[in-house]
């Protein structure tokens, strides 16, 4: 296989994505029973936010999987939030249906969060069992 074979250079850039580039090494993230990186994600979620511009119309927001510590971390306000990524991941206005979160615990598993913006309602979508 072209990505994932034998022999050919890990660093060699495979995917480039409006600032998002992603190596043959970097891609193996993909192989089963292995660690999913945030950047596989945040790439993924630029693809999506893409696309939703292109229908042009009001859509899900996908936010990079760095977005939650960006905000906690930084101290970032909501409003400081959407302005620095609403050209790369956010549909054209400040109106979207869902928005999707992808986050972290403690780098053991991924989760994600779905907003529902008509509803109000927060889903949170994981693979884990509640009793563990």
């Amino acid at each position: 296989c072209f990505i994932f074979g034998d022999g050919l250079k890990d660093d060699k850039w495979l995917v480039e994505n409006f600032g998002h580039s992603l190596s043959r090494l970097e891609l193996k993230d993909l192989l089963p029973e292995t660690w999913l990186h945030g950047y596989i994600l945040t790439a993924v979620a630029c693809k999506l936010a893409v696309d939703v511009r292109a229908w042009g119309k009001n859509g899900p927001w996908y936010l990079p999987s760095n977005f939650e510590d960006l905000v906690v971390k930084m101290g970032w306000t909501p409003k400081k939030a959407v302005e620095n990524y609403k050209n790369l991941y956010l549909c054209g206005t400040f109106e979207c249906t869902k928005i999707y979160l992808p986050m972290n615990d403690e780098n053991r598993h991924w989760f994600l969060i779905v907003v529902f913006m008509d509803q109000k309602v927060v889903h949170v979508v994981d693979s884990l069992r509640t009793d563990l």
